[in-house]
């Protein structure tokens, strides 16, 4: 049981306002699921906010980094395409090279990408 804001993160799907940083990190490694929502009510004293429970069901074993350095560098310029993202930390050929072997355009964003997706990039990009 965790806050429901929280759980609406780990749920979110690539595109939406939610998606982000924390719902590529779970999404790699687990599937979640939704339960169901517990009202402060249930509680004594009540919380100021609802909880949800959710369940995660671990993914077969996956080449996914332990660290967060991709994830960190791509979701803190959230709303910029790929290759200006990376521009900083990457050569120019090493960027556009990477998102091609990941079958990723350059002017995507960050929060469009599935979990899949920054696998792969971190995988060629950051770990290579």
């Amino acid at each position: 049981m965790i806050q429901k804001e929280v759980a609406d993160r780990i749920l979110a799907e690539p595109g939406s306002k939610t998606y982000g940083a924390l719902s590529v990190w779970i999404q790699s490694y687990a599937v979640p699921r939704k339960g169901f929502i517990v009202r402060p009510g249930a509680f004594s004293p009540p919380p100021k906010v609802d909880s949800a429970v959710i369940t995660l069901a671990p993914l077969p074993r996956t080449d996914f980094p332990r660290d967060a350095a991709a994830l960190k560098i791509c979701f803190q310029q959230r709303r910029k395409q790929l290759q200006r993202i990376l521009r900083s930390h990457f050569s120019e050929e090493n960027i556009l090279a990477s998102l091609e072997e990941s079958g990723i355009a350059p002017a995507r964003r960050p929060e469009t990408l599935t979990p899949e997706e920054f696998q792969k990039l971190a995988l060629r990009l950051f770990y290579a």
